[in-house]
């Protein structure tokens, strides 16, 4: 008859336990996959949450700054300050009080008013002209004197007037368009022209600087180069050597001295 073993309380004891921690291990690890999607979602929806919350508290700050600066609750910094500030035009003379000066300026130029007129001006003022033909530089009352006077010795002018005058907005910078007519001294020839004027005008509508453009083929014409100078008969009638004979001699110093210098002439080598 065989022999019954019956089996050891503490063996049995030990596989029940074991089979109950193995379940436990397999219920922990599966509960750990199951649930750890779960936060992982949660928490990234909290951060994506807390992102958006900051930006939005950005944005309001931002804005709440913003606001008080149009309410002047908060002062601006230096360079906000600085960059809002708008530059005011500097005003010289008032655009329609110049324009009205420069209108009675050439009401004085056409009835030869010269010199009451350069009685209100600068000493510091500069003058150029091409009204010969040729660049002339001028500086001070006394070299705009000196204009008018070889201006009228040269041409005969018998109409000069303004037909546009533009001056800009700030008062310091004129343009004037003239037409003038007449006859030139020199060839009788009758002419009829337009002389551009630009001005930089400082306060009180005095004139510092004065450039005149002109029509210089035609002004060349009106105003031809004087002819050579023709030497006293003692010079021409000289013996070998004398500048007269033309053998290589040269003038006396008296001869230059003599020579009269027409108006034409005298703007040229000015």
């Amino acid at each position: 008859m065989a022999t019954k073993i019956a089996p050891s309380p503490n063996s049995c004891g030990l596989s029940s336990v074991r089979r109950q921690l193995a379940r436990r291990k397999c219920f922990v690890v599966a509960s750990l996959h199951h649930q750890n999607p779960r936060k992982q979602v949660v928490l990234t929806n909290e951060n994506a949450f807390a992102g958006i919350l900051d930006r939005r508290q950005s944005l309001i700050g931002m804005a709440s700054v913003v606001t008080a600066l149009n309410l002047g609750a908060i002062a601006p910094g230096p360079a906000l300050a600085k960059s809002a500030e708008k530059k005011e035009p500097t005003i010289i003379n008032d655009p329609s009080t110049l324009k009205t000066q420069l209108e009675a300026q050439y009401q004085q130029w056409s009835s030869g008013q010269f010199d009451t007129w350069l009685a209100t001006q600068p000493e510091t003022m500069k003058w150029q002209s091409s009204y010969n033909g040729t660049l002339v530089k001028l500086k001070g009352k006394a070299g705009a004197k000196q204009y008018f006077t070889m201006l009228n010795a040269d041409l005969d002018i018998q109409s000069y007037k303004p037909l546009a005058i533009f001056v800009d907005n700030d008062g310091d910078e004129a343009t004037v368009v003239v037409e003038t007519s007449g006859l030139s001294r020199r060839t009788k020839q009758p002419f009829k022209t337009f002389f551009l004027h630009a001005y930089t005008i400082g306060p009180m509508g005095q004139v510092l600087k004065f450039k005149e453009t002109t029509d210089t083929a035609l002004m060349s014409q009106l105003i031809p180069p004087p002819p050579p100078a023709t030497l006293p008969d003692s010079a021409a009638t000289g013996g070998a050597g004398d500048y007269g004979s033309g053998t290589g001699g040269s003038a006396p110093d008296t001869v230059a001295s003599d020579m009269s210098v027409q108006p034409g002439a005298t703007a040229r080598s000015a």
